[in-house]
Order: structure tokens, then sequence, then C-alpha cells
């Protein structure tokens, strides 16, 4: 059912207010001591040690931020305060006695989601709040299966992966396989999944260091190029519609492949359109044309703000591409499995004909 229609009820709601299972894809660990973009650091637990290999050509910002708690000390002392047998151990934020460990935390940090790593046995991943990009600090996890759901959850994007675990991953295994139960003030003393004995992270050290220009300079590559795409898209649609992007005042844009010379849709009619919906990358989320069941027939009204304000402007027989920002299209909630929060939509419409509503 098109994406359109399932959320027409709550478009107006919105308005108003990924992967399968696959290995790791990096290099293999770094063996010199020369500072790279893959710098390995030993994890030291009462439980034994092993050794992670961080991928700042992927992720540098999600490295920096973890090598930067590291420096810090920040980690000593914390404990895996959540272990799901055969799924993961998660830790970086709690102190012995289950208390989240406060001094010392940063700003959580830039999301670098489609990096292209997976959430694979034995990777590392930065653990941030559902439905907040941009919330990652500290805590961090690593899995002990592969575990496809954790690259595209329900909120639309995944966890980050930055590195994997390169040496001891049987210390990873007998963390993951220790007693658990809950713990008293801890999670309403809900959650299952408290280690009963502590395993605690004696100290986070660089085995081989990380060439720290070169993974600033990756970051800002990485930011340009993300903030670049969606412009980049649009001009590559301008050059095929030999027609300018138009811009309205409330950040909508669209570029006109043809003028049609029909009716405007007024907000209380009803259009048939033919449409495809994609993303920045040209993933397609949402299309009458793939269904195979022709043109599509709606009210205006259901339609999310940004497609209505795009229609405004059009006549029948019409076609052009609107490109809607989040906030006006599926906003910070995106559409699980399909659209992305905050993600840019690309909407190619038809407009094939207006049916005009009788006023009373």
């Amino acid at each position: 059912m098109s994406v359109i229609r399932t959320l027409a009820i709550a478009a107006s709601a919105i308005v108003a207010g990924c992967h399968g299972v696959a290995a790791y894809t990096g290099e293999p660990a770094q063996k010199s001591a020369t500072a790279s973009l893959r710098p390995n650091m030993k994890i030291e637990t009462t439980l034994g040690d092993f050794v992670v290999e961080l991928d700042a050509e992927r992720a540098p910002v999600a490295v920096m931020n973890f090598m930067d708690y590291a420096k810090d000390g920040y980690y000593d002392g914390t404990v895996f305060h959540r272990v799901v047998k055969g799924r993961m151990i998660h830790g970086g934020g709690y102190t012995s006695d289950m208390k989240p460990k406060t001094a010392g935390l940063r700003d959580p940090v830039r999301y670098e989601g489609g990096n292209g790593l997976r959430n694979s046995r034995g990777t590392i991943a930065f653990y941030r709040r559902y439905g907040e990009l941009n919330s990652a600090r500290s805590q961090f996890f690593i899995n002990t299966i592969d575990d496809d759901q954790l690259d595209q959850l329900r909120d639309g994007s995944g966890y980050v992966v930055f590195g994997r675990v390169v040496e001891g991953m049987e210390v990873v295994d007998r963390i993951n396989g220790v007693p658990v139960g809950t713990r008293p003030g801890f999670a309403a003393g809900l959650s299952p999944y408290v280690p009963i004995e502590p395993v605690i992270v004696k100290s986070v050290r660089v085995v081989t260091p990380l060439d720290r220009a070169a993974a600033e300079v990756k970051a800002k590559d990485n930011l340009r190029a993300a903030q670049t795409t969606i412009e980049t898209r649009i001009e590559e649609i301008e050059n095929e519609a030999k027609s300018s992007v138009v811009e309205t005042k409330s950040g909508l844009r669209y570029i006109d492949f043809k003028i049609g010379a029909g009716a405007f849709p007024n907000p209380e009619d009803t259009v048939t359109i033919n449409y495809q919906g994609t993303l920045v990358n040209g993933a397609e989320f949402d299309s009458s044309k793939s269904r195979g069941d022709g043109p599509f027939t709606v009210k205006v009204t259901a339609m999310i703000r940004g497609l209505r304000e795009g229609l405004e402007t059009m006549r029948e027989s019409g076609r052009r591409v609107i490109v809607v920002p989040s906030e006006l299209g599926f906003g910070v909630e995106g559409v699980p499995g399909k659209v992305a929060p905050g993600a840019t939509l690309f909407y190619d419409v038809e407009l094939v004909s207006v049916q005009r509503t009788t006023q009373p």
C-alpha cells in the first residue's frame, strides 16, 4: 500500500507539529605502530582483554569520540551493564554500583549512518536514543551475532558501527555468557540483563595510534559530502529537465519538466497523479508506477504538506520534481523501514487530472 495512502490520516498531525546479514566490510587489522585511520585499542576487563580495530575512514567522528573518552580515562571502572545472551554486550556508561557516569561525559556526536559498516558479529557500535540520530555519547556495544535488525530500526536508521574485534573475541563471548538478572534501582528493577557479578572495564588503551589530522579531514569531507548530496541531486535534475529550480518561502523546491495547460488544484479537490518518491541517494520508497495499478487518486488534504504545496502551482498535464524538506515531509518520525528521520524527499509527480469538489 502506498506511503501516501497509509499515512494520509496521520500526515496532517505530523505536518502541524537495512541491510541483510553481512560481515564487516573493512580491511584487515593494522599491524604497524604508524598512525593511521585504522587504530587499534585494547579493552582490559575483569574477564580478560580484547582488541578492537577502529575505522576512521568510514566513521571518523565515532572513532575520535571513542578515543577521546579512552584518552580521558572515562571508561576506566565502568561496567558492561547490559548483557543480552546470544546478541551483545553493552557498556561505557555506568559505574560498578550501576550509577550513570556523568563526570567527563561529552556532548553527543553527529550520526554517521550509511557508512557501509553493518552490525555483524564482533563489530563495535555506539548506542543512541531511539528517534534521535545525533544522541550517541559514551555508551557502546559489541555484537556477538550478525544482527541486521540494528542496521535499520523502526525509526528508519540504525546504530553506527565504527570498528570490530580483531583479537580476543573469546573474551567477548565469555562476557556474553555471564549470569544476568535484575538490579534494584537500575531501570526500575525491570531490566533482566544486568550481570550478577559486575564485569568491569579496567582500561581502554591505544595499541596503534590514530592519524588524528587525517581523521578530522575525513570527518569534514564526509559532512561536506552529506550536505552537498542534495544540491548535487537537484543540479542533476535541473540538467535533465533543462529547467531551473524554484524555491518557495517555506523552503520547498521544485523543478518543472512540463508546464501543464489545465486547472490548478484547490485544497478541497481530489487529484489523480502518477508519482515516484525517492530519497537523496535515488532509492525509491514509494511509487504509483512501481505498483503497476496506474495513476493514484487522492484528496489534496490527505497529502503531506510538501506535496500539497508543490501541487498548488501545478496545472493538469504538468510534471515536476518536488523537493520536500523534512519539516514539510515526514519530519523526525520518518517512515519506519522506508524513510529515515529528517530525510529530504524527491517526488517526481505528473498531475493527470483535477476533480473539483462541489461547494455546498
